[in-house]
């Protein structure tokens, strides 16, 4: 019973039972397809090895594209605390800003108080000088000559008056008179 038993077929070789005589063109039938199978596996290896040499390319690259992102997220990190620490110092300049229109503001009204102040001492100091104190636009001048003749002013030589601004300055031009003090 196991000398008729009928074996699988072989690849190309059909039907063979035990006892088959292998012939020469058999067994270089089988050479060749082991040599063909043996021929597909190196290339089979060869692929295998380019898709392995593939894969650590693309894993270096993913590897490569990790750190690029960490950098990134570190880039956008630093300009958020840049971000941040700019915000801090425009917030201290807008303050410095108030304070400083605060201080410009403190300093004309003391600067007016002062010219106030300078033209009440004088008004108190000046001698020879009218009553009557500087007016918006005039000014305070010290007579030289007498303008008496020339100019038809009833003031004397070393009075202090307070005249408008052009008048004054035509006296001054002349050389009748001085500034002494100029009220705005």
């Amino acid at each position: 019973m196991a000398k008729d038993k009928v074996r699988e077929p072989a690849v190309g070789l059909g039907e063979w039972k035990v006892g088959t005589e292998i012939t020469p063109e058999m067994v270089a039938e089988l050479r060749k397809i082991y040599a063909d199978i043996e021929e597909a596996g190196k290339e089979k290896d060869v692929k295998i090895a380019e898709l392995e040499e593939t894969v650590k390319d693309k894993n270096k690259i993913i590897s490569e594209s990790h750190g690029i992102i960490d950098d990134y997220k570190e880039i956008v990190s630093d300009k958020d605390a840049l971000i941040a620490e700019s915000q801090g110092i425009i917030d201290d300049y807008k303050e410095i800003v108030s304070d400083k229109d605060a201080l410009i503001a403190e300093d004309q009204k003391l600067i007016e108080e002062q010219k106030e102040e300078i033209v009440r001492l004088l008004k108190g100091q000046l001698p020879n000088s009218t009553s009557v104190p500087p007016k918006e636009g005039e000014t305070v001048i010290r007579f030289l000559l007498s303008p008496a003749g020339r100019f038809k002013l009833p003031y004397n030589v070393g009075q202090e008056v307070a005249l408008h601004k052009e008048v004054a300055a035509e006296i001054v031009e002349s050389a009748y008179a001085e500034y002494v003090v100029e009220v705005e």
